[in-house]
Order: structure tokens, then C-alpha cells, then sequence
């Protein structure tokens, strides 16, 4: 049950930074690019889960599991936010899927063969993995942690910077580098910091790296406008942005 208020239209100020459909999210984020490869990467367990189907004989209780289970990540996903705690089993069960349908394909391959073997001379039947599995296996992983390592460590040293309150670690932080790439929400975080703390100089710094950094970055620009420290050129040319960022909405400048 939701409270009635929750069927407000919340109006023109209020931001978003997440739409509520997964594919949309990725569209928003990322572009055309971003979208078809992520289009790509559901078509491909999509396309597993129906190779494995038409291949069954019988009922698999595994397959089934999987495959309703992805399914049921996908169907949610068109209506939730792409939340990391739920969006973790969709990887983990395209994967899954991908991984199953190569390993009953194997399966039945390996099953033929046999059944052929055993036409003409009794015999057992041994399966070997592929040399080539483990080094392949240990490549991958060490490409995905050279991916996933660089905003990883920069977040753990960002939350350290904001919960030590330290000046020092917080201009750190902004910084850029191969291992801390930087992001709006967190220039944002640290500009609000700077200038609720009374170092205004430092907030209007940041708040001009930051629209530099993405000048299509609305809250950038906004921030740059109620910054203390902005000039009144800063704040005709944060309006203008902002106007043009969000063209249908009538007092941006009064947020």
C-alpha cells in the first residue's frame, strides 16, 4: 500500500537520476551505443535459453529454474530501477544460461558419439575439459578487475575523504586519474560539502571543473548558479544552460 500522495505529479523541480525501466536507464545513460550492446548482451541468453528448449527431451529442473528465473529478472526490470542488488542475479543468470546451454550442447555431442562408439565396440565413454578453459577463464577475470578496480578503489577512497571530513582527502578525490575517474554525483557531494563547510573559493572552483567536465550535466550547472562565489557572468551563463537542459520547465532559475 502506498501513501495517496505518492499520485502527486511531483512537479518540474524535482530531479531524477534513474529511470524506472532498465533499457530506458541504459538509453539515458549511455546512448545508442550503450543500448544495443546491452540489447546484445540479453538477446544472447534469450537466445541460449531457446536453444536449450528445443533441444530437451524431457523435463530439466535446472534449466527450468534458470531460465524462469531470468526470465522473471527481465520482466521486472521493464518497470524497476536498475538497482545493483537485483541487477547482479540478471548477469548472473544470462550467464548462467549461456554457461548451460554450452554445457548440454556439449553433453549431447559427447552423448551421440558415444551412442556410435557403442554401435560398433563396448567402450567408456571419458570426458575431458578443454586445456584452454583455465587460461581463458583466469584472462577474463583479470580483464574484468583491471575494468572494475580504477571506480572502486576511487569510491573507497572518496567515502574515507567524506567520513574523515579531511580537506586534503576531499580535494584528492577530485582529482582525475586512470584510478579515480570522476562522476557528477560526486562532484556535486563535494561541492554542497565545500560550501555548507564556508570554503567557498574551493565550492566555486569545483563547481566550474564540474560543468567543464560535463557541460550536459543539468545539477552541475545549477550548483555553479547558487554557488556564492559565482559571478554574475557564471550565473547568466549557468541559466542559459540550464534553460536549454531543461527547456520545459518556466522559473529553473528559481529552484
Amino acid at each position: 500500500v502506498r501513501d495517496p500522495q505518492a499520485l502527486l505529479t511531483p512537479g518540474v523541480n524535482t530531479v531524477v537520476n534513474t529511470a524506472h525501466n532498465v533499457f530506458m536507464d541504459m538509453f539515458a545513460f549511455g546512448g545508442w551505443p550503450l543500448f544495443i550492446a546491452y540489447m546484445l548482451l540479453v538477446a544472447y541468453p534469450g537466445y541460449a535459453l531457446v536453444r536449450t528448449f528445443i533441444r530437451l527431451d524431457k523435463f530439466d529442473g535446472t534449466f527450468t529454474a534458470i531460465a524462469v528465473a531470468w526470465i522473471g529478472y527481465q520482466v521486472q526490470s521493464i518497470i524497476s530501477i536498475n538497482q545493483i542488488g537485483i541487477a547482479v542475479w540478471g548477469w548472473l543468470l544470462g550467464g548462467a544460461l549461456i554457461a548451460y546451454e554450452r554445457a548440454t550442447r556439449s553433453h549431447v555431442l559427447l552423448s551421440a558419439s558415444a551412442e556410435k562408439k557403442s554401435k560398433r565396440t563396448p567402450s567408456i565413454t571419458t570426458t575431458h575439459v578443454d586445456a584452454r578453459v583455465v587460461p581463458a577463464s583466469f584472462i577474463a577475470a583479470l580483464i574484468g578487475l583491471i575494468i572494475v578496480l580504477p571506480p572502486f578503489i576511487s569510491d573507497i577512497k572518496w567515502k574515507s575523504a567524506m567520513n574523515a571530513q579531511s580537506l586534503p582527502q576531499i580535494e584528492a578525490s577530485m582529482n582525475p586519474g586512470y584510478f579515480n575517474p570522476q562522476n557528477v554525483n560526486r562532484y556535486i557531494m563535494n561541492i554542497r560539502l565545500l560550501e555548507e563547510s564556508n570554503f567557498k573559493d574551493l565550492a566555486y572552483k569545483y563547481a566550474l571543473e564540474a560543468v567543464a567536465w560535463n557541460p550536459q550535466s543539468f545539477e552541475s550547472w545549477r550548483f555553479l548558479y547558487f554557488v556564492s562565489k559565482s559571478t554574475p557572468e557564471d550565473k547568466e551563463l549557468a541559466l542559459a544552460k540550464m534553460k536549454k537542459l531543461d527547456p520545459l520547465n518556466p522559473n529553473v532559475g528559481a529552484l
